[in-house]
């Protein structure tokens, strides 16, 4: 698990430059993510 603060940053980059709503919509969420932990879990 990791901050969310840089992957967050690059959601919001994102979201100003993109004409799809579904990527405005993840981006308007990130700015609201202050303090969250990602993290991802790897199978086999």
């Amino acid at each position: 698990m990791f901050d969310s603060t840089q992957m967050a940053n690059i959601l919001q980059k994102e979201g100003k430059v993109s004409n799809t709503a579904a990527v405005q919509a993840v981006s308007k969420l990130a700015k609201s993510a202050n303090g969250a932990r990602v993290g991802f879990e790897l199978t086999k």
